[in-house]
């Protein structure tokens, strides 16, 4: 996790579960909403229903956060370090950086 330099932003970049197939879940880079709910259990990667749980909430995979970036399935994802420099080209400056498994 870490805080957008010059905002209040905090950003996160979640490994999600697994089991779902090769292709499945996607990982995913999001910024984190005071209150906001990001389906664990009951949804992966937006709205999306994890059939394998078997209690269901509706109101709550109705009001799941879609991600902002997708990062791919099975990326792991172990930290995250946002670019505040301006030795790299342009393009980079004000990104951030995701260190993968």
């Amino acid at each position: 996790m870490g805080w957008a330099p010059g905002t209040k932003t905090l950003w996160t970049a979640v490994n999600e579960r697994d089991g779902l197939g090769d292709g499945l879940v996607p990982y995913y880079f999001t910024s984190v909403r005071h209150g906001g709910f990001y389906g664990w259990p009951y949804t992966y990667f937006g709205q999306n229903e994890d059939l394998r749980v078997n209690e269901t909430k509706p109101l709550l995979v109705k009001k799941t956060i879609i991600p902002d970036v997708n990062l791919g399935s099975h990326t792991a994802s172990v930290g995250l370090a946002f670019y505040t420099a301006n030795s790299f080209p342009e393009k980079y400056q004000g990104g951030v950086f995701i260190a993968q498994n």
